[in-house]
């Protein structure tokens, strides 16, 4: 591994995205504060911040927020000054005790992995509800801007038959299944930010993230999209449990952290928005062969076992309506198997 290769791959993706629909210059001289921020969302955040500091005169502030310092080290080695970012490591669920103010907040926290929703679905609606609630509170403390929440396309739950999921809809959701810890904490996450913004009249955003996947995604996230390209970027056979009909609205990471730096200066406060592409939708299959083919590896299929169905989500079609974010002039830089490559490319660098 090449730390230095790694440093200089992630600044290439970043450059790409310094031109474009984000008010960058709205961010000159002003603290933002990033919440998960090593997860595969919040990580492409910090970098494209990061990058505007470094390469462009950004002159921006983060505070950056995860449970594990080490595995946030490990994920920014040597890309940071401490004179530009400070980092705090806490579990928000608990509580958010930051000396610092800030003038933005991301809360792109929040267990989404699916094994999670089986073994500690407790622990998955507190890191989702809980957290948000903390990090609402220190943003009133400080007198913060503007909060942008990442809650999930899980939210809509099941759908007509081939109906797209824009911002109004909201379909059925299992209660009666410990498996739906996850989008009844994000629609309830969602309510809370209404609250917050009726009571005690705080600036909220809401961003839908639809499936996102990119060369910051955790060896340990259970999600298919991350299983399969980590065995790709080892040079492991795929393995898919499922027949692979499912359709999902994917989203290369960069792509999103784009869209949520745009609506956290351009969105309208109270609204929610779909974060998909108008072509980025495939089946589980077609994401398997797609990633099988970057990676040059095989694939085949197995039968699932009892536990690992259970985390399954139950949702045949997840395909988010893009309009009200392109709306607002995003577009997707990357096709999906435009992204599988750059992922990969770095994934398989940090490998070796």
């Amino acid at each position: 591994m090449s730390l230095d290769r790694i440093c200089q791959m992630y600044e290439e993706e970043c450059e790409a995205y310094m031109t474009g629909p984000i008010p960058w210059e709205r961010l000159e001289g002003k603290t933002v504060l990033v919440a998960g921020a090593n997860g595969v969302i919040g990580a492409a955040a910090v970098r494209l911040l990061l990058h505007r500091n470094h390469f462009h005169g950004g002159n921006i502030r983060l505070l950056a927020v995860s449970r594990s310092r080490e595995h946030f080290l490990q994920c920014f080695a040597g890309q940071y000054e401490e004179a530009e970012l400070s980092y705090y490591a806490m579990d928000i669920s608990e509580n958010v005790q930051i000396p610092e103010r800030a003038d933005y907040v991301i809360c792109a926290a929040g267990d989404g992995d699916p094994a999670s929703f089986a073994a500690h679905p407790v622990e998955v609606m507190k890191s989702n509800l809980a957290g948000l609630d903390h990090l609402l509170g220190y943003s009133q403390q400080c007198g913060c801007k503007r909060v942008l929440y990442l809650s999930s396309g899980e939210v809509y739950g099941l759908s007509v038959e081939g109906q797209s999921f824009d911002e109004t809809f909201s379909g059925y959701v299992d209660h009666s299944k410990a498996r739906s810890c996850y989008p009844a904490a994000k629609r309830a996450a969602e309510v809370l930010c209404q609250s917050w913004i009726q009571e005690y009249g705080a600036d909220i955003v809401i961003a839908r993230p639809c499936h996102i996947f990119g060369p910051d995604t955790k060896a340990s996230d259970s999600r298919a999209a991350a299983q399969f390209l980590f065995r790709a970027a080892h040079g492991e056979e795929l393995v898919m449990k499922s027949d692979g009909r499912q359709q999902r609205s994917m989203c290369y990471s960069f792509d999103c952290a784009e869209a949520l730096l745009l609506l956290l200066l351009s969105g309208v406060c109270g609204e929610a928005y779909n974060i998909a592409g108008k072509e980025q939708v495939v089946s589980i299959r077609q994401l398997t062969r797609m990633i099988a083919e970057a990676g040059d590896v095989g694939f085949r299929i197995e039968t699932p076992t009892q536990t690992e169905k259970n985390s399954y989500n139950p949702v045949e079609k997840s395909i988010l309506d893009w309009h009200k974010i392109y709306a607002l002039g995003w577009r997707p830089r990357k096709s999906v198997e435009e992204g599988i490559y750059s992922t990969l490319e770095i994934m398989k660098e940090k490998v070796g």
